[in-house]
């Protein structure tokens, strides 16, 4: 589960992206403590964020172009001005240009979507209305990595004379860097696991060692930093895997949220860390490991 991505406009209808959830959920964690405070704006941006722009600025440079089109300078059309989708985040970075082509609506659109930028595919579209215009999307979507997430091209495309213009949108949310103290030590002695399925499965305590404790420390320690933001996320069922690692030093205790946004929250020490992504790479790997049925998935 990642942050979801919001359609913006007058009206917009989702195609392929659900944003019906039950509310936002805000995580107000910064994105660095060298990105905040006196003198934060002398300072050099994060890794992080400038290898995602690199990243943004080569998938717009690969946007796919219409036979025939011309870049403009501004939107061609009043439509085009705003982009179809938004992240309401701090990290959340964009980077727009606009064409003039011959042709239709259908036949760009149909173009666009067989012509994806390199480690992007599509998934979908959406439409975009106006009192009297409309304009129709394609968006392709990449794989998240440890530096960002929600790397897409929104690609928009509205009726502009005899012609069409396009409007594409490259865009991603760079990651914040995790805190050292929410790494696992390889000499993890035990987890204490609390798996809770309100109304669906019994509650399940135990503790795992050896190997499978590894396993979890393993899978822990791969989870991207959860983007600050505000974001819609699907309906919050209450179903929680909580972790306690034993390690030297102060536990390490962890609660996985499987439903809603999937975070996985974490105290240190009696200290709350920044909030972690992908719950459901913890679930499954605690299932893996307690041997639970398929009865305690979703």
């Amino acid at each position: 589960m990642v942050p979801k991505r919001v359609a913006v406009g007058v009206a917009a209808v989702a195609v392929a992206i659900a944003l019906a959830g039950c509310g936002q959920v805000r995580n107000p964690v910064p994105p660095l403590a060298a990105t905040t405070g006196p003198g934060a704006a002398h300072r050099p941006p994060p890794a992080n964020k400038s290898a995602t722009w690199r990243t943004v600025r080569r998938v717009l440079a690969e946007a796919p172009v219409l036979p025939g089109a011309h870049l403009a300078a501004r939107p061609p059309v009043a439509l085009l001005r705003k982009p179809m989708e938004s992240i309401q985040s701090p990290n959340f970075l964009k980077a727009t240009r606009w064409w003039t082509a011959p042709g239709t609506v259908s036949a760009a659109l149909s173009y666009l979507r067989a012509h994806p930028p390199t480690g992007l595919h599509s998934s979908g579209g959406e439409t975009l209305t106006w009192p009297d215009a409309a304009a129709k999307g394609v968006t392709f979507d990449g794989r998240q990595t440890g530096v960002y997430s929600q790397l897409s091209l929104v690609m928009a495309v509205a009726r502009d004379g005899d012609g069409v213009a396009v409007r594409a949108d490259a865009e991603a949310l760079w990651l914040p860097g995790r805190s050292p103290a929410e790494h696992i030590a390889a000499d993890v002695k035990s987890v204490a696991v609390t798996v809770r399925r309100p109304g669906s499965a019994p509650t399940v305590h135990r503790v795992v060692t050896g190997r499978h404790a590894t396993a979890l420390a393993d899978v822990v320690n791969q989870l991207p930093v959860f983007p600050p933001g505000t974001y819609n996320c699907p309906m919050d069922r209450g179903f929680v895997d909580s972790l306690v690692f034993r390690v030297p030093g102060p536990d390490i205790a962890m609660q996985a949220d499987i439903t809603g946004c999937s975070t996985v929250s974490v105290t240190v020490d009696g200290r709350r860390q920044p909030e972690l992504s992908d719950a459901d790479r913890v679930d499954a790997a605690v299932l893996k490991a307690l041997h639970l049925p398929s009865s305690y998935s979703r």
